[in-house]
């Protein structure tokens, strides 16, 4: 993968690879441009281990230029532990994070982050803490679901309506699209 390719891999292209395990990359800027169609046409998907220039990839520091992390660039990474936005970014994509099993920490506190996409870090079950820059905009439906251990949240200058969509974003089921409170008044009467 170059800087100047553009790269979509197909719907499913990598279903059903269950022997695929390890993914090596040398370029994490071209990575974070790539289309994928859906989570299977991504080979990460199975929990597989990136590798950065023959390096385990533990962590995910956006490099400069790269303005988005596409849609599921990171779907089931198994390794990376911390994820920190350069200056440039300003978008996450959809499923771009989910499923990152070990996954602890999102630094997205860069002014041009305006938007974290639906599902963006669902299901990162160790995930425990997420700061947040002052330009966010969006918080995509579901985009923290499932990250039970998350209890430090840094933020600034959002609105009540932001606060509103961020506690959505965590409390956002995966199964019936609403929240935890309401489904509770639903099961107590």
């Amino acid at each position: 993968l170059s800087d100047d390719a553009s790269v979509t891999l197909g719907a499913s292209a990598f279903s059903g690879c269950t022997s695929l395990s390890t993914v090596y990359i040398s370029d994490l800027a071209a990575w974070c441009g790539v289309d994928s169609t859906n989570h299977e046409s991504n080979p990460l998907h199975l929990g597989g281990e990136l590798m950065l220039d023959n390096e385990m990839g533990t962590r995910v520091d956006t490099p400069e230029d790269v303005t988005e992390v596409k849609p599921y660039a990171f779907y089931g990474a198994n390794a990376i532990v911390s994820v920190t936005a350069s200056e440039d970014l300003k978008k996450i994509g959809d499923f771009a994070f989910y499923g990152n099993k070990m996954l602890e920490t999102a630094n997205l506190s860069s002014e041009l982050v305006k938007s974290v996409g639906a599902n963006a870090f669902a299901s990162c079950e160790r995930f425990t803490s997420l700061s947040l820059g002052c330009n966010i905009g969006t918080l995509g439906e579901g985009a923290f679901t499932g990250c039970t251990a998350l209890t430090s949240v840094e933020a600034y200058n959002l609105t009540p309506a932001q606060i509103a969509d961020f506690e959505e974003a965590v409390y956002q089921t995966h199964d019936h699209g609403r929240d935890h409170k309401a489904q509770e008044k639903d099961e107590t009467g």
